[in-house]
Order: structure tokens, then sequence, then C-alpha cells
């Protein structure tokens, strides 16, 4: 690793023999942070809206300096952080950071564009809530954590980002894009070296002194709907129990066979409880199959 001016920090490595390269920059914001008057969803609706449109970059401009060179980008949201990547030919790189630290660090958030993407988000939410395997993630978090932002859907409600405006987007962002604690890693086959020399003109000048306790099993918006695997390693409600009471509580959550027995799954709290019973009981063609047994690591 190495320190960058300001605080953040660079984490390479260097593969000889690969053709490829990778780029990721991770800020520690995420759902948790929504508290007091942010709105749920805020984090997410940001990590949407730094793909339309920098200080030097349209929106459709951002895309194409990276896919017409054979790229991608992409970015993600979990309850700790938020992650903008992108992959390419290893000759790509320069682009990479360049499009990347653009997007991260200059972004406009046009007018129009966050009412446009308002429908898209709102979109996801609905598509979340009709996916049982999906939604009963936010109705175990919600149970768990009734008055905490992790108890929050990450994507937020249809009510929550409608208050999100490009006001509140510029000031989430001042306030996290500029984190000293900020983590940008690379991978591909040229030396650190260079990536220090096509990255430190583009950092920000300053950086705010922020660190936060890291956190683990954070569970990412919009991932695979396999409701097991994500309990299981990197979801935080039950994959932070004892391997013994996971095995327990999966066919409580997943099964909609009566057989189980009650006594088995007496530890889970009733409001838990309720909110498996209701994913369980709920008509729908997508629980005809019984789910695979569930397999502790």
């Amino acid at each position: 690793t190495h320190d960058l001016p300001g605080g953040p920090r660079l984490a390479h490595a260097q593969l000889p023999e690969s053709e490829c390269a990778a780029l990721s920059i991770y800020i520690p914001v995420g759902s948790r942070d929504e508290t007091g008057n942010i709105p749920s969803g805020l984090a997410h609706f940001s990590e949407h809206m730094a793909f339309k449109g920098t200080k030097t970059r349209s929106a459709k401009e951002l895309t194409l300096a990276i896919e017409s060179g054979g790229g991608q980008a992409n970015a993600c949201t979990s309850e700790d952080y938020t992650v903008y990547e992108a992959q390419g030919e290893a000759e790509l790189m320069p682009v990479l950071i360049d499009v990347l630290a653009d997007m991260v660090w200059q972004s406009t958030f046009p007018e129009n564009e966050i009412e446009l993407e308002r429908d898209v988000i709102g979109e996801e939410i609905t598509m979340i809530r009709e996916t049982p395997s999906d939604h009963i993630n936010d109705l175990l978090a919600a149970a768990l954590w009734p008055e905490h932002p992790l108890g929050q859907s990450i994507s937020g409600s249809l009510e929550s980002i409608e208050s999100i405006d490009r006001t509140c987007l510029q000031n989430f962002a001042n306030e996290h894009h500029f984190r000293n604690d900020i983590v940008i890693a690379t991978a591909g086959p040229m030396a650190p070296e260079a990536i220090l020399e096509v990255l430190i003109p583009l950092l920000p000048k300053r950086f705010k002194t922020q660190r936060r306790a890291p956190a683990r099993n954070s569970r990412l918006v919009r991932k695979s709907s396999s409701v097991a695997p994500r309990i299981n390693s990197s979801w935080p409600l039950l994959g932070t129990l004892p391997v013994a009471t996971r095995q327990n509580a999966m066919p409580f959550v997943c099964s909609r066979s009566s057989s189980a027995s009650p006594l088995r799954h007496a530890y889970l709290p009733s409001s838990v409880k309720n909110a498996a019973s209701a994913i369980r009981s709920a008509p729908s063609s997508r629980f005809s199959r019984k789910p695979a047994p569930f397999k502790s690591s």
C-alpha cells in the first residue's frame, strides 16, 4: 500500500503477466450513515448520480471514454461503503483512473438527470419488493433494527427518495467523497509508480479527516437474490450468529413447510418470526420450489 497526499491509501497488485487492469475507489459511506434528517437511500442515489455528468464530461462522454476502449465501469452501495470500479485492457488504466476520479470528485448532479434517475431507482425499489428472496432481507433488517439506519433498505423507499434533491446530493458528496480514509485499489501489469504518476495529479487538493471503525458482513444492493449464501457469508443479520444458530434459522426463514419445530426457532425475536412468516405465507409462484438445504461454511 501507498499513502497518498491528504490521507487516502493506494493498494496496488502488480500482475506482470496480466493483459488487463482494474481500478476501484472505496468510499467508507453507506446506508448506515443516513442518520438524522438524511433521507434513506441517499448514499445509493448519490452513487447513481456519479455517472450522470461532471464539470468536464456529460453522462454520455463518461460512458464513451471507457467503453470506446473496450472497458466497463460500475458501482455498488452497501450499509458500510460505496464502491466505484472499472476494468479494461492494461493500456486503458490511465483512462480508467481519469474517468473514475472525475466521477467521484467532480460530479455536478444535473437537475434533469436527478428526476430521470429518481424513476430508475423507484423501479429498482419496486423490483426488490416484488422479489421475496430480496425483500425478506429488508423485512428482517427492519425487525432487528427498527430505530436505526441499518433497519432501512439500502435503496430507500419510494417516499424517501422523493425528498432527495440536488442540494442534498451535493452536501452528501462534499461530506463523504473527500474523506481521508478512502482506499483506491488497482491491479494490472504496471508498476505502482506508474499508477501514482497518473493518480496523484487527479486527487482533490484537500481531504477531510474522518475515520470510522470498519464493519463486517455488509450486504450489497442489487446483488444475487439467493438468500442462504448472503445470510451465511455476507449478510449482517444472521451472518453474525453462530453457525448452529444460523442452521436453525434458515428452514424457518425460507421453508413454506409447517413441519418446522417452533421450539427449534424459539431464539428468534417475535418480530423476525412475523416478518419471515409473512414472506412464507405470501401467495407467489416463486415459492413453488423447496429451497436447497442450508450448508454451513
